[in-house]
């Protein structure tokens, strides 16, 4: 069964490519700056991992959350953004049954340049035979799974660069070593970050042979240096740790698309936090509202 599940996931994001000269198409609609800015997004699963770096003197953690996410554009490049996170499993819940991550902060971007480039057009979902392999190469046999077959075609992406800054609060478990072991606190910890964003648009509406489909995209990529001059635990003192971390994240949807993959949102991160050290976030989420 976990066979025929990750070959029917590689085969979507896969896909089987078309000659574009095999289809006949006509685009209708090149328009990126349909893309809006104000979305909310609630994930469904938010799951944070942390590095175990006993040099630091702290155990790493897990946890698994669900999240609501805002952006609101108050005006065409300029809005705010808001996250707030809570843990219901996982190890940042031993120290404390309350659990959260909130970050407020605000962005801007520029006008942005366009900038040609190739876009996918989906065709149709089919049924297909996929080999499936070891991890030495060795055929274990063929499973039923389910291809998608597109087109490319060019399309004018936005690209845009901006600025982004605001504050952010997390409480969860804290485990430094004392005395050779592990002993179990809370850690509340709040601060400021300012970084950069980079985003990129898409939105092509294409005339096919037998329907009209939509190829969207917007994805963010953004990086944030975070300073935390509020920090405190109920274990240890930690006035002699450094208050610096940063990130780097991405974000993207496909808004206006239909199928399967419309409405979801993906988000991975990663960086370095003050108490916890490094760590990895990645979240899968489902697109609530976006303006029109």
């Amino acid at each position: 069964m976990k066979k025929g599940i990750l070959a029917i996931v590689l085969l979507l994001w896969t896909g089987i490519e078309l000659a574009a000269q095999d289809v006949s198409y006509q685009i209708l609609e090149d328009s990126a700056n349909r893309i809006e800015n104000t979305y909310v997004t609630f994930y469904e699963l938010r799951v944070d991992m942390s590095a175990v770096d006993q040099s630091k003197w702290h155990k790493g953690f897990a946890g698994i959350g669900s999240e609501l996410q805002v952006q609101y554009a108050l005006k065409p490049n300029f809005g705010i953004d808001a996250i707030g996170t809570y843990y219901w499993f996982g190890d940042k819940r031993l120290g404390t049954n309350m659990p959260f991550r909130l970050d407020i902060g605000v962005w801007t971007n520029n006008e942005g340049k366009y900038k040609t480039q190739e876009i996918k057009v989906p065709l149709r979902l089919f049924k297909t035979k996929a080999n499936v392999e070891d991890d030495k190469g060795r055929w274990l046999g063929t499973v039923d799974a389910i291809g998608l077959s597109y087109i490319t075609v060019e399309a004018q992406k936005l690209f845009q660069t901006g600025l982004r800054g605001g504050l952010t609060m997390r409480r969860a478990t804290y485990r430094p070593m004392v005395d050779s072991k592990y002993q179990l606190g809370i850690q509340n910890v709040l601060g400021m970050y300012g970084g950069v964003q980079f985003t990129r648009k898409a939105h092509v509406v294409t005339q096919l042979e037998h329907k009209v489909a939509v190829s969207a995209e917007y994805m963010k990529w953004y990086l944030d240096l975070m300073y935390f001059p509020i920090a405190s635990t109920t274990t240890v003192d930690i006035n002699n740790r450094k208050r610096l971390g940063y990130r780097f994240g991405v974000w993207a949807t496909s808004p206006g698309m239909k199928g399967l993959f419309a409405k979801t949102v993906y988000n991975v991160e990663l960086g370095r936090l003050p108490l916890d050290g490094w760590y990895v976030s990645l979240g899968l989420g489902w697109r609530l509202y976006k303006s029109h």
